[in-house]
């Protein structure tokens, strides 16, 4: 989770805007069946997704902007980030970057795939679309459209898991 502290940073250095988490641990359904315990990382992946990733509204005009900012290649880089957030946390958790939002699509691919050829997937997962419409244009798109898209994935991941608990 990103510290408080943290966030304050990002705030007041770059006047950068944080939404969510969106969910709370209380709010999501349990998957407890013991027949699904191979997947229980992606599981457990897509719940802290939902607990635990933010929206964070930035000062970029573009993906590579962003990109070589984190990188430190940026102007506006400041090396107290390696002091304040020594682990990036505020890039790691946010839901506005391709590869977390990959990861969780490629979760909710893997496990309904494998339930899908044992047989076993529920039928509120039979015509579920993991990956949204437009992932490939990701980092194209603006901030506004990420966000959508990635609470999109939001909506998905929580579907996801009521299915699985039912």
């Amino acid at each position: 989770m990103v510290e408080a502290n943290v966030r304050e940073f990002y705030s007041r250095r770059y006047n950068w805007e944080f939404q969510g988490p969106f969910y709370k641990v209380k709010d999501l359904p349990e998957v407890f069946d013991e027949s699904l315990a191979w997947a229980r990382p992606c599981i457990d992946a897509l719940r802290e997704y939902l607990t635990e990733t933010f929206v964070v509204s930035d000062h970029f005009s573009d993906h590579r902007e962003r990109r070589d900012f984190w990188r430190g290649n940026h102007p506006d880089y400041d090396p107290l980030i390696d002091v304040v957030d020594p682990a990036r946390s505020a890039r790691n958790l946010t839901k506005n970057r391709a590869n977390v939002l990959g990861r969780i699509c490629s979760s909710m691919e893997y496990v309904a795939d494998r339930l899908k050829s044992e047989n076993k997937l529920p039928k509120a997962l039979e015509s579920f679309e993991t990956h949204p419409m437009g992932y490939d244009r990701f980092t194209d798109m603006d901030l506004d459209q990420k966000v959508t898209f990635s609470r999109r994935v939001d909506e998905r991941a929580y579907s996801f898991l009521i299915a699985l608990s039912e």
